[in-house]
């Protein structure tokens, strides 16, 4: 199986989301196959993360974002995260000054592959990484793995270490979580999170010889891009 030009480039740019990602998923779009209509969900998150964006920018109408369909019934939607955004920016007692919005980071992994990432806000003490839902308990394992390799695209672009946190804004308050409780245990997170790129790599390697990937089904299936075209199986 020969790839294109595109299609490598896609192979070798591994997201920090793709880390507990689905492999089937990854497959899908590294060789571009044909995506689905958007689920609303997926519609209602890239308007949040503008809205957000604008926000921390301090834009003069931060709602004024390109919906392109369904704009009305995603505003409406988004009320009550909007209003617990707006309060928590106001009420966090980190310094959010300086911060910036959606920063993106591109890690050399070697071989020709890198790690992207794009965090939510930056600020030169912190990382925050911003959810719509609610908090069950505890922060998932994939959130910590976005957590640990987006310190460790900022530390290695020599900008010091930083405390990590995660935001819900599901409900009618924030929940700010610290993510690590001290450098173990991000050190620990960064080194899981390696162990599973080094598995992506191995998982991409087979793309160029026609492998079909395994898919993980969940409960976010369908919601995936690429939900028409994959039974699951």
């Amino acid at each position: 199986m020969t790839l294109s030009e595109d299609q490598l480039y896609r192979l070798r740019r591994i997201w920090a989301t793709d880390i507990e990602g689905c492999p089937r998923s990854q497959e899908h779009r590294i060789l571009g196959a044909p995506k689905s209509p958007r689920h609303f969900a997926s519609m209602r998150g890239s308007a949040l993360h503008s809205i957000q964006e604008n926000i921390i920018k301090k834009a003069e109408n931060p709602l004024n974002v390109k919906i392109p369909e369904l704009h009305d019934e995603i505003m409406e939607s988004l009320s009550e995260e909007i209003m617990v955004m707006d309060k928590w920016t106001r009420d966090t007692k980190i310094d959010l000054s300086k911060a910036e919005a959606e920063v993106k980071f591109e890690l050399d992994l070697g071989d020709g592959y890198s790690m992207v990432r794009q965090i939510d806000i930056l600020t030169p003490e912190c990382i925050i990484d911003l959810k719509s839902g609610s908090f069950n308990g505890r922060v998932g394992k994939h959130i910590i793995a976005e957590l640990a390799m987006s310190h460790e695209a900022v530390e290695r672009g020599g900008e010091g270490r930083r405390d990590c946190y995660v935001v819900y804004l599901g409900g009618s308050e924030a929940k700010e979580i610290k993510v690590f409780k001290d450098n173990n245990d991000l050190n620990d997170s960064v080194l899981n999170a390696f162990s599973r790129i080094e598995d992506i790599i191995k998982m991409r390697e087979q793309i160029k010889f026609g492998v079909p990937l395994r898919v993980e089904p969940s409960n976010i299936c369908a919601y995936c891009d690429y939900r028409g075209i994959c039974r699951g199986i």
